[in-house]
């Protein structure tokens, strides 16, 4: 079982972005775009698991325990440490445990939203909502894909696409699963469009695939100039900060474009001007990423409680502590927690078939390559 290193790489990259954003938002605006990527990433390799091990016997079950294994460890331990230190209150501590802190927005009014996004109680794991929009899409799109069947699963993206961009003209906060589905919707695509069994080799898929990708690149480029452009003109609201109301057209936008560079990721892994994505810091970043974005925003309240606003270099001195105890914390989170969990996913393969050698190997799909 192969991986491709450098999504890991991405990974790192889409982490570091989303702590920056939260530190200087001003300095980075589309900072909060690395959410799409996330999703876009999820969707990309979930499709990719659904479409290569479907069939298996027991699959339902084997993908509930090894998303299971990778999600709510870290996640119950941190909502637990929160409870126990007494950072936020008892009574609002379940939707958060459900995975369904977000459900409520589906009846709220876009005007009253704010105010209850911004209550001091919850303030930490505010940034969980995309932890629940991915969730529920874990819930909903295995069964979904294997009711409606392989065949159709582009079908099935372009209706979430078309039902996301609608629901937010609509009205509905972008942080939901009916309004934020665009980039799992296009990393579903993705794996779609790159599950192609009668290519054997690598280098067969990039060739076939390279006419296709310089029509996405050149895409990619207009958009791009599209959405600086008409940020440069005051058209295109940057959303700073948390907010929710975000136009139609801008997720859609930056999800496209996420959606661009995770296919030339998948398609050109190793080749050497994707050489940075495969550094080994960045790389190793990539590897706790979960962690970091689980607990930035925690470490970042807690250097905000504690440092005087009044210091000299307050601002950068924040953003050192924060970055530094962020990545120390994912770190021991990683080695203490993550990694030994995940060995237990040993246990609940998806298949195991014996080859002529007598030794086990998995899927020959090359999204196998992506890290689980």
């Amino acid at each position: 079982m192969r991986r491709i290193p450098e999504l890991d790489g991405l990974r790192g990259l889409a982490a570091l972005t989303v702590v920056v954003f939260h530190l200087y938002p001003t300095v980075m605006p589309f900072g909060w775009a690395a959410v799409d990527l996330f999703f876009t990433l999820s969707g990309f390799l979930i499709t990719g698991i659904i479409l290569e091990q479907g069939d298996e016997p027991r699959f339902l079950c084997t993908f509930y325990v090894r998303r299971s294994l990778r999600i709510w460890p870290i996640y119950y331990v941190t909502i637990a440490a929160l409870l126990l230190a007494g950072n936020v209150s008892w009574h609002r501590w379940l939707p958060f445990a459900l995975y369904l802190q977000n459900t409520d927005f589906y009846l709220m009014p876009l005007e009253g939203m704010r105010e209850k996004v911004f209550t001091p109680d919850w303030a930490m794991l505010n940034h969980a909502w995309s932890l629940a929009v991915e969730e529920q899409f874990y819930l909903i799109w295995p069964g979904l894909v294997l009711l409606a069947g392989r065949r159709r699963v582009r079908a099935l993206t372009f209706g979430c696409l078309v039902g996301s961009v609608t629901a937010r003209w609509a009205g509905y906060p972008s942080s939901i699963l009916i309004t934020r589905c665009d980039g799992l919707a296009l990393g579903a695509l993705l794996a779609s469009v790159l599950h192609r069994p009668e290519i054997a080799s690598d280098a067969a898929r990039r060739a076939a695939t390279q006419p296709w990708l310089r029509a996405a690149g050149a895409g990619l480029t207009l958009l791009s100039l599209w959405l600086a452009w008409g940020w440069w003109e005051g058209r295109i609201r940057l959303p700073l900060g948390f907010r929710m109301d975000a136009p139609p057209a801008e997720v859609l936008s930056v999800s496209l474009i996420a959606f661009v560079i995770v296919a030339l990721v998948a398609v050109e892994t190793g080749h050497r001007r994707l050489a940075p994505l495969r550094w080994k810091p960045l790389r190793d970043l990539g590897t706790i990423s979960y962690g970091v974005y689980l607990y930035h925003c925690i470490v970042l309240h807690s250097v905000e409680a504690i440092l005087p606003h009044a210091m000299p270099g307050y601002r950068a001195l924040e953003g050192l502590l924060t970055l530094g105890f962020t990545l120390a914390v994912a770190s021991l989170s990683w080695r203490l927690i993550e990694r030994p969990v995940l060995k237990l996913k040993n246990r609940f393969d998806y298949r195991t078939v014996p080859s002529h050698t007598g030794q086990r190997v998995g899927p020959s799909f090359p999204l196998s390559l992506a890290r689980e």
